[in-house]
């Protein structure tokens, strides 16, 4: 019966992660290589716009941080 269900439980994870573009595999979760939410089919220019994004927060935020308090 624990086998049964588990198979029921597994074939109901399979089934929600393929409405996602993803799939097990050995036990992790992995994109579809057609999926085009997968970071490696997104177009150059969202490439290049996140990285902008993620290295202007990392800049920012470093400045921020060493800044110091400001005195009035």
């Amino acid at each position: 019966m624990y086998d049964n269900r588990s198979s029921q439980v597994s074939l109901g994870v399979d089934k929600e992660l393929k409405k996602h573009g993803l799939h097990l595999e050995d036990g992790e979760v992995c994109w579809d290589d057609d999926n085009e939410d997968h970071p490696r089919n997104w177009s150059a220019f969202a490439k290049c716009y996140n990285n902008a994004i993620i290295f202007w927060l990392e800049f920012f935020m470093t400045f921020i941080s060493t800044s110091g308090v400001s005195l009035q």
